[in-house]
């Protein structure tokens, strides 16, 4: 979502703005009768998520209000605790440090049924203080319906693949992903500003269903939505990134070829 990559989509005409209809395809310059989609990466989308998430209140037009602090107060309550309510929830998977940003597992580790079904176990047994109570169900609500977006929009597997074998779970899949739109669309994140991450939102999405349109019209029996992301990608820039922040283009070179390498002696 950053300015560079706007201006390419801009500069195709992709427009995605907060009520008017979506542009994420233009006619391919190769193959005639064929479009070219535009998606924004869901990993990257997810990881901005949690970012703004950990920084500002959500506020729904529902009425709904979803706050870190719970987070928070899961962790400080497990910390001290053999058993745990959210095992895989850690103190840095909310640290602001670069390294901690960009890995996708802390923004999963927040974003999970688990942290949702926690926070209902806390409000319900008293565990949380009187003012977190007040809005406790609704950051279990979010945090529910962001997981089930993640998991719809990076699909590894047939059973939670964009598929007609299933017409009504496909038909509550389309649903349910065109209600995250407008959630993206009415969400406001602390005094309403718009964030770039509900741009990327609206985007993922509506190319997502266009493009599922296409490919299962043309009789192929599913669509993994992974296949769609930059995980490669992005794991070997990981590795890179943590041994040197901001590498240089020889720095860059001597770590991928070291990965490279690394791979080569497993297989």
């Amino acid at each position: 979502m950053d300015s560079a990559n706007q201006a390419v989509w801009y500069s195709f005409e992709i427009t995605t703005r907060r009520w008017p209809q979506t542009i994420c395809s233009v006619e391919h310059p190769q193959f005639n009768g064929r479009r070219l989609f535009f998606i924004a990466d869901v990993p990257h989308l997810i990881q901005s998520l949690k970012s703004a998430f950990c920084r500002y209140d959500i506020t729904t037009p529902d009425g709904r209000h979803s706050s870190a602090k719970h987070l928070k107060a899961l962790i400080a309550h497990d910390e001290s605790r053999d058993l745990k309510l959210a095992p895989n929830l850690k103190s840095n998977d909310i640290d602001s440090t670069y390294s901690q940003k960009i890995k996708a597992s802390s923004a999963l580790h927040v974003f999970s049924n688990m942290f949702g079904s926690s926070i209902e176990f806390m409000d319900r047994t008293g565990l949380l203080s009187a003012e977190g109570q007040k809005s406790a169900l609704d950051t279990a609500w979010l945090n529910k319906t962001i997981n089930r977006w993640f998991d719809l929009m990076s699909s590894r597997s047939f059973v939670q693949a964009l598929s007609k074998f299933d017409v009504e779970k496909y038909n509550k899949s389309v649903s349910f992903l065109r209600s995250i739109i407008t959630l993206s669309q009415t969400m406001q994140f602390g005094q309403g500003n718009w964030k770039p991450v509900q741009t990327g939102v609206i985007l993922a999405i509506n190319a997502i269903l266009e493009l599922a349109k296409e490919v299962l019209s043309n009789k192929l029996p599913f669509l993994l939505t992974s296949k769609l992301t930059q995980d490669c990608l992005e794991n070997l820039f990981l590795t890179v990134r943590l041994k040197t922040a901001t590498p240089s283009i020889c720095e860059f070179w001597v770590g991928s070829e070291s990965c490279a390498n690394q791979l080569q002696r497993v297989f």
